[in-house]
């Protein structure tokens, strides 16, 4: 495996497993954490579970398996569209490996925001947690959309 490709796939395990807990950590009020208005949740978000990380390696085998191609070489074709980017940030696999998450999670964020044109289909999922370490989730192929970008 590409150094390249595990790096998308980490991101997007992060993403998943981030989504998640964050959703789990405001359920919770009062109880859970609360990194303040405006404050980054990132430094509170905890190790990522196991069933995050294979959710995350179905979720990029079925991206894999419906575009035709590794996602190493997806994001290198994504990388060589024309950008129209919102941030000044460079592309990295780990933001590719984020959004892709993003997308399968119907979030609204997506690779398309910064690189439209790109046409992946993207499977739908969803993550729950309802612990620091507990979480399940699913990637379904049969809900796949072309992505919006």
């Amino acid at each position: 495996m590409s150094d390249t490709r595990q790096e998308i796939i980490d991101a997007c395990a992060w993403m998943l497993w981030a989504n998640a807990w964050i959703s789990h950590q405001e359920e919770l009020g009062d109880k859970g954490v609360n990194p303040g208005a405006g404050g980054s949740w990132d430094p509170y978000v905890p190790e990522v579970p196991e069933a995050m990380a294979k959710l995350a390696a179905t979720c990029i085998e079925q991206i894999e398996r419906m575009n035709g191609a590794t996602v190493d070489v997806l994001y290198e074709r994504a990388i060589a569209l024309p950008g129209k980017r919102y941030t000044k940030r460079e592309p990295t696999p780990e933001r590719f490996g984020n959004c892709l998450a993003y997308e399968a999670l119907g979030a609204g964020v997506g690779w398309g925001d910064d690189y439209p044109g790109h046409g992946l289909v993207i499977p739908h999922g969803e993550a729950n947690a309802w612990s620091d370490t507990e979480a399940e989730g699913y990637m379904s192929e049969r809900l796949a959309q072309r992505s919006r970008g």
